[in-house]
């Protein structure tokens, strides 16, 4: 990585090193360490929906009509839960190819780190996240949604090991249960084995 010029705000997939790898090589050798913060004012959702071309099945066969993948979008009553990370001007062009569904967004303001251990030059960085907006959200076009449960399971594994690593006691994990009780509709679905919906 040459000079970092921003924090990248992640919530969903990029709670994953490995995730976060396979978008900019090297991220795992580099040691970048993905420190927990919170974003006051946004809250992590499953509204992030497209339409389902038909590819993936829920366990009875049935396709539903939309995919949701995580989201981060603006609710004054909440707040989101996430890492920052480092990122150069060729990660960020990189993430933002990978999610091209979404708008990059400064939230630099509404951020606060939940740890001390932060490196100084950080603080003059400015922080960035990616939220989903119209038409990809849920609309009168979709009808039934699906959650891969790939997906779900990678975020919630996440959130897990950041627990441990700051010694936050169930932090991620309740939060993300919290996220899912919301679209307890939102049934699970399983991709085809397909380097496509690696994320």
């Amino acid at each position: 990585m040459t000079k970092p010029i921003a924090l990248i705000f992640g919530y969903g997939s990029l709670l994953a090193p490995h995730s976060i790898n396979r978008t900019i090589p090297g991220f795992l050798e580099s040691n970048t360490p993905l420190v927990p913060v919170t974003l006051a004012g946004w809250k992590r959702t499953w509204t992030a929906v497209y339409p389902n071309e038909g590819e993936l099945l829920h366990a009875d066969n049935t396709a539903p009509d939309g995919i949701a993948y995580m989201n981060v979008e603006p609710d004054s009553s909440d707040e989101a839960l996430g890492i920052v990370f480092t990122v150069d001007e060729e990660g960020i062009a990189a993430l933002d190819k990978r999610e091209k569904l979404y708008d990059r967004v400064d939230v630099t303001t509404v951020a606060t780190f939940l740890t001390n251990q932060i490196p100084p030059h950080w603080k003059s960085l400015p922080i960035l996240t990616y939220s989903a907006t119209s038409p990809w959200k849920p609309d009168g076009a979709i009808a039934t949604v699906g959650i891969r449960r790939d997906y779900r399971e990678l975020i919630r594994e996440a959130g897990i090991l950041l627990d441990r690593e700051w010694k936050m006691p169930g932090r991620f994990e309740r939060d993300y249960e919290c996220v899912n009780e919301r679209f307890a509709n939102f049934r699970d679905v399983i991709p085809p084995v397909d380097a496509r919906y690696k994320k």
